[in-house]
């Protein structure tokens, strides 16, 4: 939680280069020309200076801290679920796995005999998966159940982090972005883009716990051979490193920092695309007020867009992107996105081996 409020500036400035401002797209240079911050209100958001910029000509440093509140107040639960289900998903697979050699099929009828052997057959196939495949279904598993908590507060963050004060009827607090979600849009609209969710954390999970692992083995392996670490008596001999080295608990804290830091880094950069057109699914239908109009032709309720793209979904928008942006638009906010995620990935999974080598 705490690490989430430091570094949520950084987030702000994701989601502005990812998203631009709401009502952006509607500035004419005519308009823009009588704003009280022009430059602010038509400059296009692509990188990480040009929307700091921007953040802080439209409101000062209150403008890096929109939405903070659901954030740090929902990241709690959030990293809990995550992180358990990670846990427990992988310690079960591998005891799965591990009874197989003590498992005897004594068949007493053709049934059981046909279930003791698919049993049998599936504890095989558990015992013999690679550790990186064990690893990408366990990370995939944690944040299909983790979205659960995480959709409501991305869709009511983000939301309030693009939208400038210039914004007529914007949400004022996160309790009101909620309260307004709920009212004009329902439980759906707080669970917007959950599809697109997991089709980008998903992988973003996968890919980040494929890669923890591998950083984790080499930093083990390198601190157990280390004479640093073996002259300060932060090395003895038991299991833990690669070479029968038992870690202490400020080298496996500082191994986690390095091996969350790494993997975040790694896993956000392949997955960035996903995170992008992500983020734009989750704000562009933005319903500030009900409608004053229905839509004669379809009787439908009219809604403004207050943002310059429309996707259909997760693949239209990432072709959409590719043609009318570039595909090195696909990479926009990357910076960004991992100066924000790197550090959290570092100090959570740092205290959550910290913990649970104490009380686990």
């Amino acid at each position: 939680m705490c690490a989430r409020a430091l570094c949520h500036p950084l987030d702000t400035i994701k989601t502005v280069t990812f998203t631009s401002f709401a009502g952006e797209h509607l500035v004419t240079p005519a308009a823009a020309a009588t704003a009280s911050n022009p430059a602010a209100a038509a400059a296009p958001r692509s990188s990480f200076f040009s929307s700091s910029r921007a953040i802080w000509a439209n409101e000062g440093i209150a403008g890096f801290y929109r939405g903070v509140g659901v954030a740090a107040i929902g990241s709690a639960p959030g990293v809990a679920l995550y992180l358990t289900t990670y846990d427990r998903c992988s310690a079960a697979w591998k005891a799965f796995g591990d009874a197989r050699s003590t498992t005897d099929v004594v068949p007493s009828n053709g049934s059981s005999s046909t279930m003791s052997t698919v049993v049998e057959s599936l504890r095989t196939v558990a015992a013999n998966t690679p550790s990186s495949v064990r690893f990408f279904m366990c990370g995939l598993t944690a944040e299909t159940v983790s979205c659960l908590v995480w959709v409501p507060i991305d869709v009511s963050k983000e939301r309030l982090q693009s939208q400038p004060p210039s914004l007529q009827g914007r949400y004022t607090s996160s309790l009101d972005a909620l309260q307004r979600i709920l009212a004009n849009e329902g439980l759906r609209g707080l669970y917007k883009g959950y599809c697109s969710t997991l089709c980008s954390f998903g992988p973003f999970s996968a890919v980040y716990f494929v890669f923890y692992e591998y950083f984790t083995n080499i930093l083990k392996a390198w601190c157990s051979s280390s004479s640093l670490f073996k002259n300060s008596g932060r090395v003895s001999g038991a299991a833990d490193g690669a070479d029968g080295a038992r870690l202490s608990s400020s080298v496996k804290f500082a191994v986690a920092l390095g091996a969350g830091a790494s993997g975040n880094a790694v896993a956000s950069f392949l997955t960035n695309p996903l995170e992008l057109v992500k983020t734009r699914l989750q704000v562009q239908r933005t319903v500030l007020h009900r409608p004053a109009t229905i839509t004669a032709a379809t009787g439908a309720p009219s809604y403004p867009r207050l943002y310059g793209y429309n996707y259909g979904g997760l693949c239209d928008g990432l072709l959409q992107m590719a043609k009318t942006e570039g595909v090195c638009a696909l990479w926009r906010g990357v910076g960004s996105r991992i100066a924000y995620t790197a550090p959290n990935a570092a100090l959570t999974m740092g205290f959550f081996e910290l913990l649970k080598s104490k009380w686990i």
